[in-house]
């Protein structure tokens, strides 16, 4: 017997999926779907941050091979195939099936005592519920899985962003070449994700275990019509003025936060595309990230790429949370490290009005060819390593696990703020 695409599902439902190496409640470097074998000693064992759904799969497949053997040798009765996936998910969690007190209970045709000692195995306490579901999958035959699995980023320091969790179809997320008998993908260990099958990869044999990895040259630029010949340029003084006028919008527990990051919308609208206004699709916004020791610039898009229906624009002025996490899950490599959106924020829909939640409008690398965005804030490919370096250190140094971008358009381009011999003053606006 084999276990079940449904019995899968069910494991994957209980263990989560995060892309990026993490810490378990334990400790413990951990990916994926519970993998820890090749994070012991460290997360530098893996050479990009983040796996594709067929590394995840192919991984679990490898890990789960010695519980379906134990699974399959263990009972002297008959087991249905919801028995069998129990009893897969129960090893995979605990290692502990050939010593289970319930299995014995269970084979010597004592039920009533195999159940009560099911639910022995509770530690810790997070286990639980799991337990419970497998007990009810292995004595009444009902999965618990409604047909989704959620993916979870993680922090560079390990953490699991739980906050951020994007729930997907199972379906969407793992289909095996040639149909979708899980079955017959055991044997192969190769699941390949929609997107990966409907294009061609780019790859390069440098990752562990001869994973493929993405190439990406991140110094490739953008069309030169799709970004300034130059950074901002703007005097910190007024940019720390800016914000300081603009603290208000800034939840006051964190209006102290040294690390702050200014987005004006449209800074370079007078001189790229149609003049006096801001365009989409274009890099014709403006980044400064602000810490104790000064302002650095960087390129930028605060708008979507596209017009549609129901695409979002995000508001201002407004003051967005940011944390580090991974964006872009539906990538056929997987997600890659940017910043996500850690708290509602209000965006203007095309064709809908204003909506206010948490979008994952998200702060990620743009692309070449256009910006690469459905209502994200973007960075140009050649600014984005730098860009993302740059605030990961400062967070660390600092002890900041989020910051506040605050975004603004300057009333007839200019800045909310003049410098005098006394400092800065405010404009009238």
């Amino acid at each position: 017997m084999k276990i079940s695409e449904k019995g899968i599902l069910e494991i994957i439902t209980h263990e989560g999926i995060v892309l990026s190496p993490y810490k378990d409640c334990v400790g413990i470097w951990t990916v994926g779907i519970g993998h820890t074998k090749s994070l012991r000693k460290g997360p530098q064992f893996f050479v990009r941050k983040a796996l594709s759904s067929r590394e995840v799969m192919a991984l679990f497949l490898k890990d789960i091979a010695p519980c379906l053997e134990r699974v399959r040798t263990i009972f002297n009765r008959d087991i249905t195939q919801e028995q069998f996936d129990a009893a897969v998910s129960f090893d995979f969690n605990t290692g502990a099936l050939l010593r289970a007190s319930w299995v014995r209970h269970f084979n010597n045709g004592h039920d009533d005592k195999a159940k009560k000692a099911f639910m022995a195995w509770c530690k810790p306490s997070q286990i639980i519920e799991r337990r419970r579901k497998e007990k009810k999958l292995f004595f009444e035959q009902k999965y618990s899985s409604s047909g989704y699995v959620v993916l979870y980023p993680a922090s560079c320091t390990g953490d699991v962003l739980w906050g951020q969790g994007q729930r997907v179809s199972y379906s969407d997320f793992f289909v095996k070449p040639g149909g979708r008998d899980a079955n017959s993908g055991l044997s192969s260990g190769r699941f390949t994700s929609r997107k990966e099958t409907d294009r061609k990869e780019t790859t390069r044999k440098t990752a562990p275990m001869g994973i493929k990895e993405e190439v990406f040259d991140e110094q490739l630029s953008p069309d030169p019509a799709m970004v300034p010949s130059f950074r901002p340029q703007q005097d910190q003084e007024i940019t720390r003025a800016v914000l300081e006028k603009f603290s208000y919008l800034t939840p006051v527990d964190y209006q102290n936060d040294l690390i702050k990051v200014l987005m004006v919308r449209g800074y370079y609208m007078n001189i790229m595309g149609n003049k006096g206004q801001n365009e989409r699709a274009v890099y014709d916004d403006a980044l400064f990230v602000v810490s104790p020791e000064g302002t650095q610039s960087f390129n930028g898009n605060a708008d979507p790429s596209i017009f549609r229906r129901g695409i979002a624009t995000i508001k201002d002025p407004q003051a967005i949370q940011y944390s580090p996490g991974l964006h872009g899950y539906n990538r056929r490599a997987g997600p890659y490290p940017a910043f996500c959106q850690e708290a509602p924020c209000t965006v203007m829909r095309d064709g809908r009005g204003e909506d206010t939640g948490l979008f994952f409008v998200n702060l990620h690398r743009g692309g070449v060819e256009d910006t690469s965005s459905k209502g994200c804030l973007t960075v140009p490919p050649n600014q984005w390593k730098e860009f993302y370096a740059l605030l990961c250190g400062l967070l660390e140094k600092y002890g900041q696990s989020t910051f506040f971008l605050t975004l603004l358009s300057y009333p007839e381009d200019e800045p909310p703020v003049i410098l005098s011999s006394g400092g800065a003053a405010y404009r009238e606006s």
